[in-house]
């Protein structure tokens, strides 16, 4: 069995709210670069402040 894992992808345009009204394209197009990878929007802090970024997760997370 694989494990579950995640990685975050910045996507800087837009909001989280809505990002949803496009069902996700651009975080899902950003992710599918990795196998078996999905895409959801949320808003993650950086060093350079508040961005929004795709939290990219694998198939096997719950």
């Amino acid at each position: 069995k694989r494990e579950c894992f995640k990685y975050r992808a910045p996507y800087t345009r837009g909001s989280c709210d809505n990002y949803k009204h496009v069902k996700s394209a651009v975080c899902k197009k950003v992710c599918q670069r990795r196998k078996d990878f999905d895409g959801r929007c949320e808003l993650f802090q950086d060093e350079r402040g508040l961005q929004l970024g795709c939290l990219c997760f694998s198939s096997d997370c719950k």
